[in-house]
């Protein structure tokens, strides 16, 4: 008993170990088959092929003249079939142990005995609850006789090396976590920063130092040379917002801030940490990230400028600019919209838009946005009368176009308002004076008619009454009448040009 305990602190110092996992199963078998006087000593692992569970023979000790089986390639994918009745025990958290020759199982006796083993011991290997293996322990020469505790005994060593299997599973996920960190820290291009406020000492990453263009040893470490390299402007702000985190007033620190760099200039930063606290509530140390977000900031000053001056543009045009939403509802106006409505744009966000106009145009405005929608166009127009906010009305013309198809959440319908009420009142004037002139013209053509036809039908008579009078007076008459009869469709060709 007291070489198996030995053996058994040898194996249990061996799990302990930092070692390559198969270098360290490997000396366990050695350690614990030459301290309990068995042939040999041997791990099984499951492995699941296909939703099916097989053995593989994967580590092994023997006794001097045992002959070894680790690279028999008939103890390798072996179905527990083949071994039969040890599924059913070990997987269950059971152990096995005694003489084969004692077995109740006709095909497990014969199994064992066809290897010339005459007693046994199997313990089962979990980790994470899982049946992971098991160790076996064979007798082939004098039939050992196992005691229970000393199955028990070996029985914790195989759950010893389950617990060495979770702390391999723990270091590989970890292992594999830090360098998922470090490879997404370096693919973010964050600078990482950690503070111990305790002892007023700074550090920073490799990437913090490339970001403000330093050395690692041209940077002094502390709190008081980093706020002195933070814009003026800035460090109220930061200092707010950093003293509200660590009283705890805020869930954690942020905020964004210009960093000078070595060669003069300002880096944009957008800083971040969080903190440990002690058990009296006061920070310990903070870690945190800088982020140089000037390319960021930049192309924000770019976009602002762009938006002021798209805004100026639209806000100086002549007509009011409108965007719909699905439902009609006015989503978007600009300052001319108070100007020919008299209504101030935020008043109306969400409205529908044709509650702005007359009541006899409102059915006309929504059949006009309805075949926007349902027949494929470009852009239609109507000329509908607005409403102002102090009771007049006024004409104007709607251009509507539609964004995106109907029903999903990109859609929308976008168009302008233009004032047309003068350009509308003087056109039904000019209509108006168009019509009176025809009448006019009409009315007079018809005067001038009648007696032109009247001169010339009596010309006609007088050239024959005249014709057989007098040869020489109905020449002169004759010569006459031509000059008036050609003054007759001159004048009727002019009132036909008319």
């Amino acid at each position: 008993m007291k070489n198996l305990l030995s053996g058994i602190s040898k194996a249990n110092g061996a799990l302990l170990e930092n070692g390559e996992l198969n270098a360290v199963l490997s000396k366990l078998v050695a350690v614990l088959g030459a301290s309990t006087d068995v042939d040999r000593c041997y791990i099984f692992t499951n492995k699941m092929v296909d939703g099916q569970l097989f053995l593989d023979y994967t580590h092994e000790w023997c006794s001097e003249g045992i002959e070894p089986q680790l690279d028999n390639p008939d103890l390798q994918n072996i179905s527990y079939e083949m071994v039969p009745g040890i599924f059913e025990e070990l997987s269950n958290g059971r152990h096995m142990y005694g003489k084969v020759a004692d077995s109740d199982n006709s095909y497990f006796r014969e199994a064992m005995e066809f290897q010339g083993i005459l007693s046994y011991l199997f313990v089962p290997i979990f980790y994470n609850s899982l049946f992971w293996g098991w160790m076996g322990y064979d007798d082939c020469t004098v039939g050992k006789i196992w005691e229970s505790h000393e199955a028990d005994a070996l029985f914790s060593v195989a759950n010893n090396i389950g617990l060495r299997l979770t702390r391999e599973k723990a270091e590989r996920e970890n292992s594999l976590a830090l360098e998922r960190f470090d490879l997404s820290v370096k693919g973010s291009q964050q600078g990482l920063w950690e503070w111990d406020i305790v002892n007023d000492k700074l550090n920073y990453s490799v990437i913090f130092m490339e970001m403000i263009g330093y050395q690692h040893y041209e940077f002094e470490h502390n709190y008081e040379n980093w706020k002195n390299r933070v814009h003026p402007n800035d460090y109220p702000i930061v200092e707010i917002a950093l003293n509200a985190y660590l009283k705890k007033q805020l869930p954690s620190y942020s905020s964004e801030f210009r960093f000078l760099h070595k060669n003069g200039y300002y880096v944009w930063v957008r800083g971040s940490g969080v903190a440990k606290w002690d058990a009296d509530g006061n920070p310990i140390y903070i870690v945190g990230s800088h982020l140089d977000i000037s390319q960021l900031k930049y192309q924000q000053e770019y976009l602002e400028v762009q938006r002021n001056e798209f805004n100026l543009l639209l806000n100086s045009l002549g007509e009011a600019v409108f965007r719909l939403n699905n439902e009609n509802q006015i989503t978007f106006l600009n300052n001319y919209w108070k100007d020919i409505s008299g209504h101030d744009t935020r008043e109306c966000m969400l409205k529908e838009i044709d509650s702005y106009f007359l009541e006899e145009d409102v059915e006309a405005i929504r059949e006009n946005i309805r075949k926007l929608k349902s027949v494929a166009s470009q852009r239609s127009f109507i000329e509908v009368r607005l409403k102002h906010a102090k009771g007049n009305w006024r004409w104007v013309q709607m251009v509507v176009k539609e964004f995106g198809n109907p029903g999903e959440n990109d859609y929308f319908i976008a168009g302008s308002i233009i004032d047309v009420h003068d350009k509308k009142l003087a056109f039904e004037k000019e209509k108006e004076l168009s019509e009176l002139k025809s009448g006019f013209v009409s009315l007079t053509s018809h005067q001038f008619r009648t007696p032109l036809t009247v001169i010339f039908s009596n010309i006609e008579l007088i050239e024959f009454y005249t014709e057989d009078v007098d040869p020489v007076l109905y020449k002169r008459i004759r010569k006459s009448a031509g000059q008036i009869k050609g003054e007759v469709d001159r004048m009727t060709e002019l009132m036909n040009n008319i």
